[in-house]
C-alpha cells in the first residue's frame, strides 16, 4: 500500500520494537489523566462534558484498538481504525471552531437535532489548523471501503516478473514500510487527539 503522499517522518522509528514504543506512547495513562484534569477544574456535568466523556473514551478505545491490530499484522483493521481515529480529530477541531456544534452532538440546545455536518465541510473548515487531514482521510476511505487499493494492497508482487503474484488470507503487511507507517500514523494522531481533547476540556466546557 502506498503511503508516502502522507510525508510521514520515519527517522525516529529505527526498529520494530522502537516504533510499537513510540505507537504506545501515552495509552492509557494520558487519557485517564485528561479525565483528571476535568474533574481538577469543575465538579459540575454539563452537556458539554457528556460529549467530552465519549471522546476520551472513543480516543482511547481507538488508540488501544489500533495499537492491537499493528501488533497482529493486520493492516484490514489498523487502517479503517486509523480513520476513525482521524475523524475523531476532525469532530473536535471542528467543534472548536463551531461551539454549538456541541448541541448537536449532545442532542441538547439551540442546534440539538439538526444533524450533523459532513466530514467535507469539515475538513474545509479546519484547513487552516489540518491541511493534510482531508487528503489523508481520503486515502484511508479508499482502503477502508474496499476500493481498488485495498483490492491489490493484499497481493505481492515478483520484483523479477511483473507478471506474478503472491497472495495469503492472513493479514499482513504488504510491505515491512507500511508497518512503520502504521506506527507512525498512530504516534502523529494520538499525539494530536490528545492535544485537542485537552483544549476541548479548557475551552469548550464551562468552569462552574
Amino acid at each position: 500500500m502506498d503511503r508516502e503522499e502522507f510525508e510521514i517522518d520515519l527517522s525516529m522509528f529505527t526498529s520494530r520494537g522502537k516504533a510499537l514504543a513510540l505507537a504506545s506512547e501515552g495509552c492509557p495513562k494520558d487519557y485517564s489523566k485528561i479525565a483528571q484534569e476535568y474533574f481538577e477544574i469543575r465538579s459540575d456535568i454539563f452537556p458539554e462534558s457528556m460529549v467530552f466523556f465519549a471522546c476520551i473514551s472513543r480516543a482511547r478505545g481507538l488508540h488501544e484498538g489500533i495499537f492491537n491490530a499493528i501488533l497482529k499484522n493486520n493492516p484490514h483493521a489498523t487502517f479503517p481504525l486509523i480513520r476513525a481515529y482521524a475523524e475523531l480529530i476532525t469532530v473536535i477541531i471542528y467543534s472548536l471552531k463551531k461551539p454549538n456544534y456541541l448541541s448537536r452532538l449532545s442532542g441538547i440546545g439551540l442546534e440539538s437535532g439538526r444533524g450533523t455536518v459532513p466530514f467535507g465541510q469539515m475538513f474545509e473548515e479546519i484547513s487552516d489548523e489540518a491541511p493534510g487531514m482531508a487528503s489523508v482521510y481520503h486515502q484511508l476511505s479508499e482502503y477502508s471501503h474496499l476500493r481498488e487499493l485495498a483490492i491489490y494492497n493484499v497481493h505481492k508482487t515478483d520484483e523479477t516478473n511483473p507478471f506474478k503474484f503472491s497472495w495469503t488470507d492472513t493479514p499482513n503487511w504488504k510491505s515491512e514500510k507500511e508497518f512503520y507507517i502504521a506506527c507512525a500514523q498512530l504516534r502523529e494522531l494520538s499525539i494530536a487527539g490528545r492535544t485537542y481533547l485537552r483544549r476541548f476540556n479548557t475551552e469548550l466546557i464551562p468552569k462552574a
